[in-house]
Parts: C-alpha cells; sequence; structure tokens
C-alpha cells in the first residue's frame, strides 16, 4: 500500500516539475528573448509568424542575455 502511494506522489511531483520547468522556458526565457530581438532590432524581429517558426531561437536569446546579464552583475557587485 505504501508502494503505491509514494508512486502517486511521484508522478504528481513529476507533473508539477514539468509545468514549472515549461512555465519558466516559456515565460521567462521567451519573453526576454523576444523583448531583447525587438528592442535590438527596432521592432523588425520577430514578427507575427515567426515567432512560431523561431521560438527556439528566440529562448535562446533569452538565455543568453539572462547569462549575460548574470556575469555582468556578479562582475560589478
Amino acid at each position: 500500500m505504501e508502494e503505491l502511494g509514494e508512486g502517486v506522489l511521484r508522478a504528481i511531483l513529476r507533473f508539477i516539475r514539468t509545468v514549472l520547468i515549461e512555465g519558466i522556458c516559456e515565460f521567462l526565457l521567451y519573453w526576454t528573448g523576444r523583448l531583447f530581438l525587438l528592442l535590438f532590432t527596432l521592432g523588425r524581429y520577430p514578427r507575427d509568424r515567426q515567432t512560431e517558426e523561431h521560438e527556439g531561437r528566440i529562448m535562446f536569446v533569452g538565455f543568453l542575455v539572462i547569462v549575460a546579464l548574470v556575469i555582468i552583475i556578479s562582475l560589478f557587485v
């Protein structure tokens, strides 16, 4: 009986972890990358259809921006 409860709890925690990781990637990395690219290209990239086609690239740019910010902050603090 204990093993059954443990399996259910593990499945629930795995689901919560997946939702949190997906939420962080979707919200933090994607929107950071999109805002940076819109500012850097003066609103030319990404536009309507490009946002769906280049979602991975936009998230990668967001990741690079966050890493660069952490490095810059760590150098000056």
